[in-house]
């Protein structure tokens, strides 16, 4: 059985997107755990990319727990909400809150929880909320997977987006966007 073009070319884009993960994965595991040596340059222009990622992927995700087109209008139609003064610790301190409510989605599946990437002490910044995000949106992806039979393509979700100038209060707010859009598909799931 040959597969088609478009299907050999979403499982090779799918591949470069974990390839990335993983290579961005672990290069970060061979640093020393020292906050300074996690601070990989990273900004939190890239962690607001894996939000967005993160958001898109709640919206495809409320098609596959309810079915109910009405539950993926309300999520698609959720807007941002406007925060001033956050610090990559509020992040980090918000992503543990949607760490749980993703976990309580991947235990009713017997799928492996996120757990949090230690560091240790001190300030907190952005490469240490983009190594937890990184293992939410895997973890998030690998749930959709599991959901949808892999009838979902999932490569859209590891874009790269060329955003910048973005601060700690505008990733906290796609956080909290997160925050309430799985609220919602927890309270459709029944969970």
């Amino acid at each position: 059985m040959s597969l088609s073009a478009p299907v050999i070319r979403n499982l090779k884009i799918r591949t470069i997107g974990w390839a990335f993960f993983v290579a961005v994965s672990l290069g970060v595991l061979a640093y020393p755990s020292s906050p300074r040596a996690l601070d990989l340059g990273l900004t939190p222009s890239h962690v607001y990319s894996l939000w967005t990622n993160i958001n898109d992927s709640l919206v495809a995700s409320s098609r596959v727990v309810s079915g109910d087109t009405a539950l993926r209008a309300k999520i698609s139609e959720m807007k941002l909400g406007n925060f001033s003064g956050k610090n990559p610790g509020d992040v980090l301190n918000h992503l543990a809150l949607y760490r749980e409510k993703l976990n309580r989605l991947l235990r009713a599946k017997n799928l492996p929880v996120v757990k949090r990437v230690a560091f240790d002490g001190g300030v907190v910044t952005p490469s240490d909320v983009y190594l937890n995000s990184g293992h939410v949106l895997t973890a998030q992806i690998r749930w959709l997977i599991v959901e949808t039979g892999r009838e979902q393509t999932v490569s859209q979700f590891y874009a790269r987006h060329g955003f910048s100038g973005k601060t700690p209060s505008d990733v906290f707010a796609l956080v909290e966007l997160a925050n309430r859009r799985i609220d919602l598909l927890l309270n459709a799931a029944r969970l």
